[in-house]
């Protein structure tokens, strides 16, 4: 039995995926994750008769997204993991949203992702994907003005802002995403680390 967490952008949202049936709970209580989610989770595992015990698999959205809902979402599985060997996958936004259009992606070598960096930055997280979803590059941030020279025009990009320059592309947002397609993506190597997904600009200087 998979569990999924993701804290990433205010809300909490969390799925379950046992045997053929997916289920899901969505908290909209914006900006009170710490003291939401272990309520949340608790009351969302008695419902359905379950005790975490049962997990096999964690799945936990590790960013980019608001670095305060990233922590509390990592603490909490932290503590509530400690001494457990059940598995955790973190996993990026980048292939949440992905997860959302594994359909549409067959004929494409590549895929581009990009997730704007807040309403008043004219900035983007960008991600790079091969065809089997592994990455092809770090992610990065890249200035929306310079998004029509980066992106190919033979990958598969999916965007959470309007991209002025091309109509080929998917416009989504995270909150408008079904968070159960995550269960969708395959079996994924080690991409990322337990800990939250810190993007630096490229001029920003290293310590």
């Amino acid at each position: 039995m998979k569990l999924a967490i993701d804290t990433t952008v205010g809300i909490i949202q969390i799925a379950l995926a046992r045997d053929e049936q997916i289920l899901e709970k969505i908290s909209t209580h914006e900006g009170h994750q710490a003291e939401d989610i272990a309520e949340l989770l608790e009351g969302f595992l008695d419902e359905q008769n379950i005790k975490f015990s049962e997990i096999s698999e964690v799945i936990i959205l590790i960013g980019p997204g608001s670095f305060t809902g990233i922590r509390v979402g990592l603490a909490f599985l932290k503590g509530l993991l400690h001494s457990s060997d059940i598995k955790v996958v973190p996993l990026s936004n980048f292939h949440y949203y992905l997860s959302n259009f594994l359909s549409e992606i067959a004929k494409y070598p590549q895929i581009e992702l990009l997730i704007n960096c807040g309403k008043n930055k004219q900035e983007a997280y960008y991600q790079k994907l091969n065809h089997n979803l592994t990455l092809a590059a770090e992610p990065k941030i890249i200035a929306h003005d310079m998004l029509q020279a980066e992106l190919s025009k033979k990958s598969f990009i999916v965007s959470d802002f309007p991209l002025g320059f091309t109509n080929d592309y998917q416009l989504t947002s995270h909150k408008s995403l079904k968070f159960a397609n995550i269960f969708k993506l395959p079996n994924l190597p080690n991409l990322y680390r337990f800990k939250p997904l810190y993007i630096r600009p490229t001029y920003a200087k290293k310590r």
